[in-house]
């Protein structure tokens, strides 16, 4: 087991923190595109009703609370960079 706290090299704490940010990055990239894709379930489904929300989940293998914080993202006008009502009416 390594010790964290340890001087490290700085060609090392470079590279991690690379990696960070590369992960980083593409877990907000998915959550995006996943984003788009439940904003567009929602408007084809017609609005939010019982069990839309876990039947997404299921379709994306995700548990239902990010599902849920991805409604909440699109209707507050999150990563999707439109609101839901907004997306909702002009498409």
């Amino acid at each position: 087991m390594s010790n964290w706290s340890a001087h490290r090299p700085s060609n090392e704490v470079h590279r991690r923190a690379g990696g960070r940010r590369g992960y980083n990055r593409l877990r907000q990239i998915r959550a995006t595109e996943r984003r788009v894709h439940v904003a567009q379930r929602i408007v084809a489904a017609g609005g939010i009703h019982h069990g839309l929300q876990a039947q997404i989940a299921r379709d994306f293998g995700v548990d239902r609370s990010t599902i849920n914080r991805d409604v909440t993202a699109i209707v507050n006008g999150g990563s999707v960079g439109v609101g839901l009502y907004w997306y909702g009416d002009d498409y």
